[in-house]
């Protein structure tokens, strides 16, 4: 609820600016509104200096004063600070040195002058209180996140429940009861240690993780976690008996053997938490390490189709799994292939909450060979020839195999097959039309008596797409038989 208010107090906000818009005409709501008060102006965010504090004879601590819209930053983040000198506006970005709780609700950079630069000069040697500086959103994800000291907090009160002297009397207490005492303190270490690894599974990936998905890899791991410091415990205690033969370094294989198999509990619970998360295609990925060269370009085409589709239709870019759930394609291999599309420019990837990939180039300048090219020579390099003579005619050969391929397949924009592929059912519409086509493509020979009206009006739009089946044809008999 709060997120759909945040989403649509700017909405708002813009109709209204756009409404006073056309009242104040020519000039600007903006124009009225900083006569009274400079700060709130609505197209930029702006501050004004409040304070001026020399550090040392080329350092100074800036303190602004942001206008009403400025968000609440984060320690760690920076801003853009805008200042005018000689009728030009320069931008610096600055660290924000200022809590983010300030009660005056001011910020502040330190800056120090620099030789040559335009603002760092400025505002150590020239700026005044009273000045306006223009501001820019706080950016940077240099901090931790939010809920980062839950995971050290669930382990320490594991790890306290689990052996703690401390928590004997409250143990005592407990325990008293019949059942639920010994299952309370059996289980709650278990499932404090379910949580913490949960948590670390969410919260340290590079990429977005359910919580389901990091439950499930944390109960996993929890449970061993628990299991090995039960069998730790009971061995460490059998080496003490022995240290009078051994003495202390018995405990040192103990302690190196406990990290390497806490390392792949840890590891191991991840794998868990991917495989639970991606299982619809966690089998299919298996397979993809099978895939030939043809299956590859073959993949590399369909992605390159659904990508141009998508952007023709004016969808949003599409990630990885959005692709492999629409094309059926293991997850592993459409990763694989975009990298080395985007390796050759292909595609390129967009940011957002997932990586997302759109075509990098217009679509009527990129063509089949240039995708087959890519994912022949995206990685690795050709082996040099030696100068022999009975390599001559098998490399021209080789040669002009690849030439007519190179003509062929450079005839075939991905625009053009943008627009004479049916898109995939994620795309498509369902209407009636688009089941009418499929047995006109599927099932050419004359054998369906029944649909003669809609062959009747298929024949009118067909030559235009029977055009490239000979050329289609032609390649594929040979295609065995290609040395690549």
């Amino acid at each position: 609820m709060r997120q759909a208010e945040s989403l649509a107090e700017p909405t708002v906000r813009r109709r209204l600016v756009d409404a006073a818009g056309m009242l104040t005409t020519p000039l600007l709501p903006d124009d009225y509104l900083t006569v009274f008060n400079p700060l709130w102006a609505f197209s930029q965010l702006r501050g004004r200096i409040e304070q001026v504090i020399a550090r040392t004879a080329d350092a100074a601590t800036v303190v602004i004063r942001p206008g009403r819209r400025w968000p609440q930053h984060r320690a760690g983040q920076h801003t853009a600070i805008g200042v005018d000198v000689d009728g030009v506006r320069h931008w610096r970005s600055y660290s924000l040195t200022s809590d983010p709780g300030r009660p005056d609700g001011c910020i502040s950079v330190t800056v120090k002058a620099v030789d040559g630069g335009v603002v760092s000069t400025h505002l150590v040697r020239a700026a005044k209180v009273g000045d306006i500086v223009r501001l820019g959103p706080p950016e940077g994800d240099f901090h931790l996140p939010g809920d980062i000291t839950r995971t050290p907090l669930l382990l320490i009160t594991a790890v306290g429940l689990t052996g703690g002297s401390q928590f004997q009397s409250a143990k005592d207490f407990i325990t008293q009861t019949p059942v639920i005492g010994k299952l309370i303190f059996q289980l709650l270490p278990v499932f404090v240690l379910w949580l913490a690894f949960a948590f670390v599974y969410q919260l340290l990936p590079n990429t977005k993780v359910k919580f389901s998905a990091a439950l499930v890899g944390g109960a996993v791991a929890g449970t061993l976690w628990h299991l090995n410091n039960v069998f730790g415990f009971l061995f460490i205690s059998r080496v003490a008996t022995n240290s009078k033969i051994y003495g202390g370094l018995g405990l040192v294989p103990v302690f190196m053997i406990g990290i390497y198999f806490s390392w792949v509990i840890l590891l191991f619970g991840a794998q868990i938490a991917y495989a639970y998360q991606n299982r619809a295609a966690y089998l299919q990925d298996r397979l993809a390490d099978n895939v030939n060269q043809r299956g590859r370009e073959f993949v590399a085409l369909r992605i390159m189709t659904c990508l141009g589709q998508r952007f023709q239709n004016g969808l949003r870019p599409a990630t990885v799994i959005q692709l492999s759930a629409e094309l059926g394609i293991p997850s592993r291999l459409t990763q694989s292939v975009l990298r080395i599309m985007e390796h050759m420019g292909l595609v390129t990837e967009v940011a957002g909450a997932e990586a997302a990939f759109v075509p990098a180039r217009p679509l009527e300048n990129i063509n089949a060979y240039d995708i087959l090219l890519a994912m022949r020579t995206g990685s690795g390099q050709e082996l040099p020839l030696r100068g022999e003579p009975e390599l001559a005619e098998i490399y021209g050969e080789f040669a002009r195999i690849e030439k007519a391929e190179r003509e062929t397949a450079s005839a075939i924009s991905m625009l053009a097959l943008v627009n004479r592929s049916s898109p995939p059912p994620a795309l498509a519409e369902p209407e009636v039309v688009h089941e009418e086509k499929l047995p006109a493509f599927a099932i050419a020979p004359e054998k369906i008596p029944t649909p003669k009206k809609i062959e009747v009006a298929e024949i009118k739009i067909e030559p235009p797409v029977e055009e490239p089946e000979p050329r289609r044809e032609t390649v594929r008999p040979g295609e065995s038989e290609f040395p690549l």
